[in-house]
């Protein structure tokens, strides 16, 4: 018994990566030229192979028209919450609500906190917005930042790394110091989601 557990499993390991669903649908609510869509697609699929094993399959929607609903009072910038819950569906594919606009959400007090994106942890999608980049060759950063917060249920750099491209912008990013995952991250992304993958599907063979 215990040699077939173990034939499984290493047959599961072989196939198993940390992410197993490499889609990802950007949904474009403002003007993006085809160069920044091209560029934020390959410079996301080259990291994807390099880190994470996987060929990414980006898709990118026709430009979508918000509700004015989803704006503050003046009409001057995006809810990021009430953005990431009007697009949220069941799919196991992530969505990448991408603007121009400025967006923000409640915090520390603020009714009104600028920020650079939002994932809410708890469905497929999340919203970006290049109003506050300084960088804009950093978006696919930025992307990436709010993809893990979707795609793995995952907070921010625990050792708060400023190189790292979880860590906590706390108000004030830069991306441009961000080059990599730090180690810690790195465990808990690849190993703790490839360990539970594995379980799952033994618990499913066997039953």
């Amino acid at each position: 018994m215990k040699i077939i557990l173990l034939l499984i499993c290493s047959m599961l390991f072989i196939n198993t990566h940390a992410i197993e669903n490499r889609e990802v649908l950007v949904i474009p609510g403002d003007n993006f030229t085809e160069k920044e869509l091209v560029d934020l697609e390959l410079n996301l699929r080259k990291y994807f192979l390099r880190e994470f094993g996987v060929y990414l399959q980006m898709e990118v929607d026709p430009k979508v028209k918000l509700p004015k609903t989803l704006m503050n009072p003046s009409r001057t910038r995006y809810n990021a919450t009430k953005v990431v819950k009007h697009f949220q569906t069941n799919s196991k594919i992530i969505q990448v609500v991408l603007l121009k606009r400025d967006i923000f959400t409640y915090r520390n007090g603020n009714k009104e906190w600028g920020i650079l994106g939002q994932s809410l942890l708890d469905g497929n999608t999340c919203v970006v917005s290049t109003y506050r980049l300084r960088n804009k060759s950093n978006l696919w950063k930025l992307v990436l930042h709010e993809y893990i917060h979707t795609y793995f249920k995952y907070y921010h750099c625990p050792n708060d790394d400023p190189k790292c491209f979880m860590k906590d912008a706390k108000g004030h990013a830069n991306l441009d110091k961000q080059k990599y995952l730090c180690p810690e991250c790195v465990k808990k992304l690849k190993y703790e989601k490839i360990n539970s993958n594995i379980f799952d599907r033994i618990v499913n063979f066997l039953w």
